[in-house]
């Protein structure tokens, strides 16, 4: 009869160390998804309570809502939306479609729209991850996500819903897919990479302006090495023909990446094209480029009618105000900044040609913006990403050179650039607790909320600025007007006005300025309300 043997089996590893194996080897993604969700519930948490609802916001909601209920996309009151393209506005039709609850009315609506942003800030986040990661390691990547995660000035952008948060993820997509790549930029890589560019046209035509920054990445690029010639042998006028030769050889790879960086322009602008076809098919033709020649006229300077730098404002104005919330962003495009003129004395590899096209184009164009054009401060976000990607590239660069330091300086530039990176996210992590985790900011919707309550349905509120959609929302049940002196208030006989610190201070509306002091004397103020973002506004009932 055969033996039979029995193997005693190994013992069976503890699960505690079947778990620390597993996390140790998942490490990285199981950290990046902690932080994806953290970055969404960042987002999210609070949203209708702070910050308050901006016109922009309202508009866009609007869009949506009439796009979603109406299937039009146009304005009850002007017909036909030519300002922007659709794509970020069927976006919200398409969420209203799916929420179908809470879209009725400006601010529950655009409480909802809000999830939208939270999302695409959320993918963005972990764009910038994936690219930081191409360009410089995991430690950038993690630094580069922890910035955008924690800077309030893209929080402040991304938690409400702006076009430029959409926008900008397309940007980050096509900068992404292009340094991926530009290596090997075959047809279909072309195509693909001109359909994110016409999505990025067809949200917000602004994204043109870091778009075009792919071309000074690809004239930055190192040029083939020129053959070596053995002794001139051949008539000179072969000589001339065979040195005409080496020289579409040492520059073949650009013009290749050129014509293929051309070729995907032109797929982009042939969808972008929809915009302005639909436009006129709808009889709106000459609209259209009416709009977007006033737009070009504002960018250039040449028309002010709203911005920081617009006359009778000054600029450092809002700058001031805004510097306690946004002390680190301002901190980080000025760093942002120097770093980028030490990137052209840099020893340059191919992340630092990138990172130096991207973030100096955008630095040049904003700096004609502050000088001459028009400067709306949401316009930046265009400009944050790559000076936060330029900052954390120059951080992994020293920290991969700092052992070819002495050692006299080597520990205490360490710690003292240890002790500001600390400081800097420990700062933006008091302020997100400050402003969103605790603050309130809906000014706005308690004033709503005092006027539906104790002002008759019918009466009509004065105000000190121009009486847009918006402003109409705000009091949905009464008629509201603009006045802007007292004999106007007398003859229309108005009651009760509504007037902003805000207003005032940056000369929203054509209001006379003893108009504010004459209804501070004759006026009993009856409700008042403060925000970070609308200032101090005030319900004033008039007995004169």
């Amino acid at each position: 009869m055969a033996s039979t043997w029995y193997y005693a089996s190994p013992e069976r590893p503890r699960l505690w160390r079947v778990t620390l194996a597993w996390l140790y080897r998942y490490w990285e993604p199981l950290t990046v998804a902690g932080l994806t969700a953290l970055t969404l519930w960042m987002y999210l948490f609070r949203r209708h309570l702070t910050p308050d609802v901006h016109t922009d916001e309202y508009n866009y909601y609007r869009a949506g809502y009439n796009i979603w209920r109406f299937g039009s996309n146009a304005w009850p009151e002007s017909g036909p939306i030519t300002v922007h393209p659709p794509i970020y506005f069927l976006c919200e039709a398409l969420l209203f479609s799916l929420v179908r609850t809470d879209v009725e009315g400006m601010y529950q609506g655009v409480y909802t729209a809000r999830i939208l942003n939270a999302i695409f800030a959320t993918i963005t986040a972990l764009l910038v991850y994936l690219l930081a990661r191409k360009l410089g390691g995991k430690r950038m990547a993690f630094l580069a996500m922890g910035v955008y995660m924690l800077d309030p000035f893209i929080l402040r952008t991304n938690r409400r819903g702006m076009l430029e948060t959409l926008t900008e993820l397309w940007v980050v997509i096509a900068f992404l897919f292009f340094y991926l790549w530009h290596t090997h930029f075959t047809f279909r890589r072309q195509i693909a990479l001109g359909v994110v560019m016409g999505l990025s046209l067809l949200t917000k035509e602004l994204a043109i302006v870091s778009l075009v920054a792919l071309y000074p990445f690809i004239a930055l690029l190192p040029v083939n090495p020129l053959p070596a010639r053995q002794a001139l042998r051949h008539p000179l006028w072969r000589w001339v023909f065979v040195y005409w030769h080496d020289f579409k050889g040492i520059f073949s790879e650009k013009f290749a990446l050129l014509k293929g960086l051309t070729l995907s322009f032109l797929v982009g602008l042939l969808m972008w094209t929809a915009f302005p076809i639909w436009a006129f098919s709808v009889g709106n033709g000459q609209r259209f480029l009416e709009t977007k020649f006033s737009l070009l006229l504002r960018w250039s300077g040449k028309v002010q009618t709203t911005g920081w730098n617009r006359p009778g404002v000054s600029f450092l104005d809002p700058l001031l105000n805004n510097l306690r919330q946004y002390a680190t962003s301002y901190i980080l495009l000025g760093v942002g900044g120097l770093i980028t003129l030490w990137l052209f004395f840099a020893n340059r590899d191919t992340a630092t040609r990138f990172l130096l096209a991207w973030a100096a184009s955008l630095y040049a164009t904003f700096a004609f913006v502050i000088v001459a054009g028009q400067n709306n401060d949401q316009y930046f976000y265009l400009l944050i990403i790559p000076s936060l990607l330029v900052v954390t590239y120059a951080l992994e660069r020293f920290m991969r050179q700092q052992k070819r330091m002495s050692p006299r300086w080597r520990w205490p530039v360490t710690i003292v650039v240890s002790v500001l990176c600390a400081s800097f996210f420990a700062y933006n992590a008091y302020d997100w607790v400050h402003v969103y985790g605790v603050g309130v900011d809906n000014a706005r919707w308690q004033l709503t909320q005092w006027v539906n309550d104790n002002i008759p349905p019918g009466e009509t509120i004065g105000v000190g600025i121009r009486v847009t959609a918006y402003v109409q929302a705000m009091f949905p049940h009464n008629r509201v007007v603009t006045v802007i002196n007292e004999r106007q208030t007398r003859q229309m006989g108005i009651r009760y006005v509504v007037t902003g610190s805000k207003w005032l201070a940056y000369r929203f509306g054509d209001f006379e300025p003893s108009y504010y002091q004459w209804i501070e004397d004759y006026g009993k103020p009856l409700f008042s309300v403060y925000g970070p973002t609308a200032w101090r506004l005030t319900v004033y009932y008039l007995n004169y």
